[in-house]
């Protein structure tokens, strides 16, 4: 089957960068950045080709935690954290889901909802995530992920969705 993932059976996971890690992250963090170009917002090509706005060093030098999502032994996507006192976040929240990418490839295979259960699992609490609101597509993603979330709620802008849940730290009763 030309231009499918291959078949790797079993659960994905999820796992904190490491340096040798960081290239790969670098690439897909570019990847991910020209996805939400198609959507507006200030995501653009610097003069050097580089997307703009560049977070990865924020990301990657500790300003969150940046975890790999993984299936099998391939490296298919990437999800970036803020909690305590990160800055990107509100005071209403525990936690900032502020990044979150799976290959395209590897989507509506089940790996970014059983990703996010993980990571939900890992930082219980509440948290909030925001989504292009012209990004129909992620938008209908986190609605299903969420749709059994204790304390949902929706806040529409006119650029970005706000979502706002509770985590309860259980991965058998956590979102996705």
């Amino acid at each position: 089957m030309f231009g499918q993932p291959p078949r790797i059976h079993g659960a994905a996971q999820v796992r904190r960068l490491t340096a040798d890690d960081r290239a790969w992250y670098d690439a897909v963090y570019a990847m991910y950045l020209h996805d939400l170009s198609a959507y507006g917002g200030a995501y653009h090509l610097d003069e050097a080709g580089v997307w703009q706005p560049d977070y990865r060093a924020f990301w990657a030098d500790g300003g969150g935690a940046v975890w790999l999502i993984t299936w099998g032994e391939r490296r298919v996507g990437f999800a970036c954290i803020g909690a305590g006192d990160f800055p990107y976040k509100s005071d209403a929240a525990d936690v900032r889901l502020s990044e979150f990418f799976v290959l395209r490839g590897y989507r509506g295979l089940g790996i970014a909802r059983q990703a996010f259960a993980t990571l939900c699992a890992r930082y219980p609490g509440r948290w909030e995530l925001s989504v292009m609101a012209e990004n129909e597509a992620a938008l209908l993603f986190w609605r299903r992920c969420l749709a059994k979330a204790e304390a949902l709620q929706e806040q529409a802008g006119a650029e970005e969705v706000l979502l706002r849940f509770t985590s309860c730290g259980d991965g058998a009763r956590a979102p996705g």
